[in-house]
């Protein structure tokens, strides 16, 4: 029999309260008054200028201000099995960058995975997206971009889909 000590509990409850993330200032407000982005598979390295570790360590959801939203993501397709093979975890090319406007008390979804023929012969190539499932479903994707490649030794972050722009922070960290 398994018995729980104050440090299990202690950490189950830290994990517990790890799923969410505030992306506001001041006090918890009500659901109607904020907009949350799921992150599913997608790993978000920067929100709205904010770097984040991404991954299993961050957090599942954030909790944003209604209004606009800038995230990077970074991919990794997983290991995988083909035709009795086993093939490793395979990292996506450099990152993309997510624009859109969170609406207050809607929910979004993020998503990511491999472009072109990926089965056979993966070149890197991924998209990300964040769906709205408020619209129908032909018209759910709200944002999208392409992975693009980062300058090696610079760090630079590619221009973004909606606005051509270029942000010159490290989106990798």
């Amino acid at each position: 029999m398994c018995e729980r000590t104050p440090r299990v509990t202690l950490g189950l409850l830290l994990l517990a309260s790890a799923c969410t993330g505030r992306h506001y200032a001041g006090p918890p407000r009500p659901p109607e008054q904020v907009a949350i982005i799921h992150v599913g598979n997608a790993v978000v390295r920067e929100l709205d200028g904010e770097k984040r570790r991404g991954g299993a360590f961050d957090y599942r959801h954030f909790e944003v201000e209604p209004g606009p939203h800038r995230l990077t993501l970074v991919f990794e397709l997983t290991a995988r099995s083909l035709g009795g093979k086993a093939i490793p975890a395979q990292p996506g090319e450099g990152v993309c960058v997510l624009e859109f406007t969170a609406q207050a008390g809607k929910q979004y979804y993020l998503g990511s995975g491999p472009r072109g023929d990926w089965v056979a012969n993966w070149n890197g190539a991924w998209e990300g997206w964040v769906r709205d499932p408020t619209l129908d479903r032909k018209n759910d994707i709200v944002a999208r971009c392409n992975s693009q490649p980062v300058a090696k030794g610079t760090h630079a972050e590619p221009r973004s889909a909606a606005t051509g722009m270029s942000n010159a922070s490290d989106p990798l960290g």
